[in-house]
């Protein structure tokens, strides 16, 4: 099982323990500073103002679900709130990655000029189109 790498406020571990077939656990010396002892995690839906009248059921393995509880029960959430506040910022993050182009700023005009430009005509791609129109037509 791969380790996760340490923030860089970690001293280098002292001693590694292999519990049976579910956690490794790596001791750590000590912090370089106390903010780095703590992830925080915040509820994301809390501002959310809508009747929760929605249900999910969710299926998992026994070790992602005692991963669940305890990470929830570290950052002082219920477990159905922090699966719910991390489903929500990772489908806010998608969502904005789909909805926003990201261009280098020495790119930037080239970009921009293109996106200006006049399309050129494309007879296959009208053809596709033609094609597709007179499919559902017909369905």
């Amino acid at each position: 099982m791969a380790f996760h790498q340490p923030p860089a406020a970690f001293i280098p571990f002292t001693e590694t323990f292999r519990l049976p077939r579910t956690y490794d656990i790596r001791i750590y010396a000590g912090y370089h500073d106390e903010e780095s002892m703590m992830i925080q995690m915040e509820n994301s839906i809390a501002a959310v103002m809508e009747a929760k009248d929605r249900r999910k059921e969710l299926k998992m393995q026994p070790s992602v679900h005692a991963a669940i509880e305890i990470a929830a029960k570290t950052v002082g959430m219920d477990s159905s709130t922090f699966i719910v506040s991390a489903a929500y910022r990772a489908a806010r993050d998608v969502e904005a990655s789909q909805a926003r182009t990201v261009v280098a700023p020495e790119l930037f005009d080239a970009f921009a000029a293109a996106v200006d430009r006049p399309g050129r005509r494309n007879e296959a791609l009208e053809a596709l189109f033609r094609r597709r129109r007179d499919i559902l037509a017909g369905a």
